[in-house]
């Protein structure tokens, strides 16, 4: 086996095995219990999650578990979207960077413990603003049929109680052969059976669960699976600690149990979780839900989990944001200025943080010049064309807000885009033997020179336009007037602009007579 394999497989080990245990009455003891039952690794890749394009996030393979206790090594495989390059195709949590184009990634990852091997997928959504999140399922106790039962699952081996708009899929985990050994601890055909449990809502699925039905055995008939039990508050401000207990976890029949701890969250962070009954824990930076689990294994069987799901807020309501505004465009070699808060004035609600943090995401690197508590960034666009991307974040003391990424592409100049032009007038009706007022707002993508604004007007009789102001050669508004005489119903009048590469946009507006 290579070295890094056999790395791999240790530390899993680790976490697997050496984990304090509880007994049915809540005493503590080193000696993890042994299952009779030969099972595979049961994988987790996680829940379906949106991530923020262009910004860095993790696969998350921390449910994984084995319920022999035995070491096992990890294998991510992309299967769909545009290739990306993870830190580790064999680690708990890798890292990789997102697509800047909206989309969704697969992976797989497969688990081998050197006799068995399965897998599992999950979807990674590039989104520009991610807001969905996956749904959580819970699979009742493992149980062990009654004489003559089909082993299937039914409904009582659901445990969560699940919202109208979700659907749950019962299927039989696929079970192959190690590709590390050719051994077996008993044929493929002869495991127990072993059901995943999904639910998914908005085409976002679930963490797997997994429900294993064991053959009617006389000899273990008043065996019961444990129960597990979580204790720790629901709300709790950013950046503290509190402590999870699931110390009251009981076994109807006195074994020895062993703990097992999952974490779901909309975050990519991606943590090993202890195995101890108790603990503290570090509540995220920014305010959102995190559900925790717990699951008790006997020699037997694993109990349905105990959920407490953690509302992280402050005190007082106020959460600072970000809002950067609409991708760039620019040229070579110009000032760029970025704004957390994408022009939004002083004082307003969205204006409550205290510091900013710009941290560039893609392209080459260029120097960011902060401004204002870091709300402003400047920077100086390559001198060749290129695709950058910057990821902002807003703090209040230890409150975060969640990140948002804001993409400049630097043009070359013979790819050219003509100049944005919005016309609008403050009367929605023509006047009579007066003045119309039409105001054009001129942007250029690239944020090229307004080279030349010309208007002209038609009803049906000869008109006269008059403009008011002169090209804003940097865009920005520009206003002209039109004489309306008494017997003109209805007057349409056209503005064109030009920028500096020769680019030209034409618009219209009509004004009708009420």
């Amino acid at each position: 086996m290579p070295l890094r394999l056999f790395f791999v497989g240790f530390v899993l080990e680790l976490i697997a095995c050496n984990g304090v245990t509880v007994t049915g009455n809540g005493r503590s003891d080193d000696t993890p219990p042994q299952t009779t039952l030969t099972l595979p690794a049961f994988p987790s890749a996680g829940p379906d999650r949106e991530v923020l394009r262009g910004y860095s996030t993790q696969l998350c393979a921390a449910g994984t578990t084995h319920p022999n206790g035995k070491s096992y090594t990890l294998q991510w495989t992309q299967t769909a979207g545009e290739m990306v390059l993870l830190s580790s195709e064999r680690a708990l949590c890798p890292s990789f960077l997102a697509p800047l184009t909206e989309q969704d990634l697969g992976f797989r990852l497969s688990v081998d413990d050197g006799t068995y091997r399965t897998s599992d997928d999950v979807i990674i959504r590039v989104r520009a603003e991610p807001h969905l999140k996956a749904p959580s399922v819970a699979a009742a106790s493992d149980r062990m049929l009654s004489l003559g039962e089909s082993a299937l699952p039914d409904d009582r081996d659901i445990a969560s109680a699940l919202a109208t708009d979700t659907t749950t899929l019962w299927s039989p985990l696929v079970i192959e052969s190690s590709t590390q050994s050719n051994s077996r601890a008993q044929p493929l055909e002869g495991l127990p059976n072993v059901f995943r449990l999904t639910a998914e809502r908005y085409g976002m699925g679930s963490t797997p669960d997994y429900l294993v039905l064991l053959p009617f055995d006389p000899t273990a008939l008043g065996a019961h699976a444990p129960t597990a039990s979580l204790v720790g508050p629901t709300v709790a401000a950013p950046s503290t600690i509190i402590t999870l207990d699931a110390s009251g976890t009981a076994d109807p029949n006195g074994d020895l149990l062993t703990l097992r701890w999952e974490r779901l969250a909309t975050d990519s962070a991606c943590a090993e979780m202890p195995t101890t009954a108790r603990f503290d824990v570090a509540v995220p930076s920014h305010p959102q839900e995190v559900t925790y689990r717990v699951f008790a294994r006997d020699a037997r069987f694993e109990s349905s989990p105990a959920e407490l799901t953690l509302a992280v807020s402050t005190v007082d309501g106020t959460t600072p944001t970000v809002a950067p505004g609409a991708d760039q465009r620019t040229r070579p070699g110009r000032s760029v200025r970025l704004d957390a808060l994408g022009g939004a004035p002083n004082g307003t609600e969205v204006d409550t943080a205290k510091a900013y943090i710009w941290h560039q995401t893609v392209g080459p690197a260029v120097e960011l010049t902060a401004l204002e508590d870091g709300r402003i960034a400047l920077f100086t666009a390559p001198a060749l064309p290129a695709v950058l991307a910057f990821g902002v974040v807003a703090t209040i003391a230890n409150v975060e807000s969640a990140p948002a990424v804001l993409v400049v592409e630097v043009m070359a100049d013979d790819v050219n885009t003509p100049p944005n032009v919005y016309l609008s007038s403050p009367s929605a009706n023509l006047p009579t033997d007066d003045w119309l007022l039409i105001t054009a707002t001129i942007q250029d993508p690239e944020g090229d020179s307004i080279a030349a604004v010309t208007w002209s007007a038609e009803a049906d009789v000869s008109l006269t336009i008059e403009p008011l102001s002169e090209c804003p050669t940097t865009g920005g508004q520009v206003q002209a007037r039109v004489w309306v005489p008494t017997t003109v119903t209805n007057i349409t009048v056209h503005t064109t602009a030009c920028d500096e590469f020769e680019g030209c946009n034409d618009v219209s507006l009509s004004v009708d007579k009420l």
